[in-house]
């Protein structure tokens, strides 16, 4: 039975180790590109990807519809992976206006 895999990260965190192929064509590494490595070693019939594809941005939404499409996709998953990266919690942002505490601490 296939598992629903959801990963959660900040899509365009520039604070990343950088990727060789990036480095060499001089496109800046994001935490996308984490996303799109893993995605490759995930099988599809083994596991059911509810996270973003790439080019798919919820940035245009606001706060309440992000969190409530987020809210149910980690619901549904059997697995839920984070990926922390540094550039992840805002500087002078309070902790409860921060991304990952309310999607993960406030279900």
């Amino acid at each position: 039975m296939a598992r629903n895999i959801f990963i959660s990260y900040k899509y365009k965190d520039n604070q990343v180790a950088p990727f060789l192929a990036n480095q060499l064509s001089g496109v800046e590494s994001i935490a996308r590109n984490y996303v799109d490595k893993l995605q490759k070693y995930l099988k599809e019939e083994d596991h059911i990807n509810l996270g973003e594809k790439d080019g798919e941005s919820l940035e245009d939404f606001t706060d309440d519809t992000i969190k409530t499409k987020l809210k149910d996709k980690v619901r549904q998953s059997s697995i839920t992976i984070v990926l922390i990266s540094k550039g992840m919690k805002e500087n002078g942002k309070p902790e409860n206006e921060q991304w990952i505490p309310w999607r993960f601490l406030t279900h």
